[in-house]
């Protein structure tokens, strides 16, 4: 039995950096489709490559995603239209966060 929670865990500094290079630019293109796109409009996904280049980006505060999910806009019109998800977890705020099992 192994130590770790996931073996993941045990990688190299440069084997983290290079899964990161690798899976950054993909998680940034597939959120700046998403309705609202958190203000990611006028970013090049593939230049965000290291946690220092996430620095840079602009950040949604809690306290702004919890004025935007009013009455009328229960996901503050970030997460389109309230269907299609398995479950929409209400944590304290109250903030709204839509998840699929999968």
């Amino acid at each position: 039995m192994s130590n770790h929670y996931d073996l993941r865990e045990t990688r190299s500094p440069e084997e983290r950096a290079a899964f990161l290079a690798e899976a950054l630019p993909m998680q940034i293109a597939r959120a700046r489709v998403l309705p609202g796109n958190i203000g990611l409009a006028g970013v090049d996904a593939s230049a965000i490559r290291t946690p220092g280049d996430l620095a840079g980006l602009a950040i949604l505060r809690k306290s702004d995603l919890a004025a935007a999910q009013g009455p009328g806009a229960p996901l503050g019109g970030y997460g389109g239209a309230l269907s299609g998800f398995d479950h929409v977890f209400q944590s304290p705020g109250p903030i709204y966060e839509p998840g699929c099992i999968a």
